[in-house]
């Protein structure tokens, strides 16, 4: 079984709305998997594969992000 991949829906997501522009899901990947360069820019996902924890997906306040199965 292939492991889980972050999606991030780019339409839903607005960094504004964090505190200081700084992404909460990223802050929330413990394996870094989700990258934002600078504050106020929309993440991105590494390619590396995920654990499927979904903690970055439950801390989005935007819902932008899930998880592939």
């Amino acid at each position: 079984m292939p492991n889980s991949i972050a999606i991030i829906n780019y339409k839903q997501c607005h960094p504004e709305q964090c505190p200081d522009g700084i992404c909460v899901a990223v802050l929330a990947c413990p394996l870094k998997i989700l990258v934002q360069e600078d504050p106020y820019d929309i993440p991105f996902a590494n390619p590396s594969p995920c654990k499927g924890c979904s903690r970055c997906a439950n801390a989005c306040p935007l819902k932008a992000i899930t998880l592939s199965s």
